[in-house]
């Protein structure tokens, strides 16, 4: 029997395992504030973290050590599944999915697949959600895990963090390219590239400006991919709403010019983990979209 697995930094849609029928195995991602450990989505929510969150604690994120990820594995074939396909943040982003990749190497007694998302967040969720609907249409566990391998391309990661100093610091974004955004008080636009990389993308001096790129950058990514659009908007803090309510709208208004079917919209807030790194003033939205 065949599970499903993912990090925590992999967002889903609300519902979805209702809505497929199937248990989303969970791995957890430490988070430490100021030295305490915190297990993200099982010691500590996205609102707890919110509301622990000082600009001046020390926050950390790190890879589970093998023995937790051996477990992880474990409590899954414990309840019955032989088969686990796991899907994991992009490698460039963190070393979790080759370290997962690496343990089940040394699991006998589960066939494990392990599926760089190149993506983080409802990016990566997207090529889950992929993943679960070949699996609802009855495709053989092979042709899903060769397909999920290539979803990535199909979707389009696009975010604007108010502050980068945490992603500089982080060693996520360049410190030269970080600092002079800061510095001059741009609102800048960050993308995951193909390769599963989070880069600046381009520099924007006010919001309806950043918003009118993000829009535009999704109305090109899905130009030639109009079969089964996914379009959603992300957010940390409940001050970025208005800023995700006017990109979700814009989005709707765009993206519903260039189709025929209705596409599906969904709003996520972000995990802690990821919040770690972008603070609390982030939004953005991920297009998804598949050619004929």
């Amino acid at each position: 029997m065949i599970a499903f697995a993912a990090d925590n930094a992999v967002t889903l849609p609300e519902g979805t395992e209702k809505r497929f029928g199937v248990k989303i195995f969970k791995l957890g991602i430490p988070v430490y504030i100021d030295g305490k450990e915190y297990i993200d989505g099982k010691d500590i929510t996205a609102e707890e973290f919110m509301k622990m969150y000082d600009p001046k604690s020390d926050l950390k994120t790190a890879v589970p050590s093998p023995g937790f990820i051996k477990d992880f594995f474990k409590s899954i074939y414990e309840e019955g599944y032989d088969e686990v396909i796991y899907f994991g943040i992009s490698t460039k982003l963190s070393g979790l999915t080759s370290s997962a990749e690496m343990v089940a190497r040394t699991i006998d007694n589960m066939k494990i697949h392990i599926i760089d998302t190149k993506s983080v967040s409802i990016g990566a969720g997207y090529v889950v959600l992929k993943a679960l609907e070949l699996f609802k249409e009855s495709y053989s566990t092979d042709d899903i895990v060769e397909l999920s391998k290539e979803s990535y391309k199909n979707t389009r990661l696009l975010v604007s963090v108010m502050d980068l100093t945490r992603l500089i610091n982080g060693g996520r974004l360049p410190r030269y390219k970080g600092i002079m955004a800061n510095l001059l008080k741009i609102k800048p636009l960050l993308h995951i590239t193909l390769n599963g990389e989070l880069q600046l993308l381009q520099k924007t001096r006010t919001s309806n400006k950043l918003i009118g790129k993000m829009v535009d950058i999704s109305k090109k990514h899905l130009e030639n991919r109009k079969k089964n659009i996914k379009i959603a908007v992300g957010l940390g803090h409940e001050r970025m709403k208005d800023y995700a309510l006017e990109l979700q709208e814009n989005l709707k208004n765009e993206i519903n010019k260039m189709v025929d079917i209705v596409p599906e919209f969904t709003t996520i807030r972000l995990p802690s983990v990821l919040m770690c790194h972008t603070g609390l003033d982030v939004f953005g939205c991920v297009s998804y979209g598949e050619t004929d």
